[in-house]
């Protein structure tokens, strides 16, 4: 008998238009105002607070069609083992210091890691992590290449088994305890 071994994948969503963020935290901050305009009215939801709920909703939707998901593997392990020796932490960096890692040179993993990028809709999106990371991660912010950073340092040296959702348990328990009532 023979194993075949996948390794682990996640997937990385990336807003590519977070000027939309902007917008989104002004349309948050106006349905708070027209909640708080509401409670001293007797009213329960007034139509201002339904219309700012829907411009927040409508902002959210701009952003998710505006993201585009990459899915990353992990790379085989002899591959990080020597990702890992090549670079290590830079004396005096405590987070290179706690990951084991030189994190500025994670770039080169996560090229390789790069599987797939899709829009929403699962339709692929053409690109090249060869060629096309740098300028993109070079625009990013901080922040969003942080996901990415995570991303491969958790599918490398995080997931070894199949994982468990006690959430996912727990409703799939009610529902069978549901199902096994007698019916009035």
């Amino acid at each position: 008998m023979s194993l075949t071994l996948t390794r682990a994948t996640k997937v990385v969503p990336l807003c590519v238009n977070l000027s939309l963020k902007a917008e989104h935290d002004r349309a948050v901050a106006a349905l708070q105002d027209a909640r708080n305009a509401a409670a001293q009215d007797a009213r329960e939801v007034s139509t201002e607070i339904r219309d700012a709920a829907a411009a927040v909703q409508a902002i959210e939707q701009q952003m998710r069609d505006h993201t585009v998901h990459f899915t990353l593997q992990a790379l085989p392990r002899k591959k990080w083992a020597e990702f890992v020796a090549a670079n290590p932490p830079r004396p005096g960096d405590e987070t290179d210091k706690a990951l084991d890692v030189n994190v500025s040179a994670l770039d080169e993993v996560i090229v390789q890691a790069i599987t797939s990028v899709q829009n929403r809709d699962g339709s692929d999106v053409p690109f090249s992590p060869a060629s096309d990371w740098e300028p993109l991660a070079d625009e990013m912010s901080t922040a969003q290449w942080n996901d990415f950073a995570q991303a491969v340092l958790a599918l490398n040296n995080g997931v070894t088994s199949a994982p468990f959702s006690p959430a996912a348990s727990l409703v799939i328990q009610r529902s069978e305890q549901t199902s096994k009532r007698p019916s009035a």
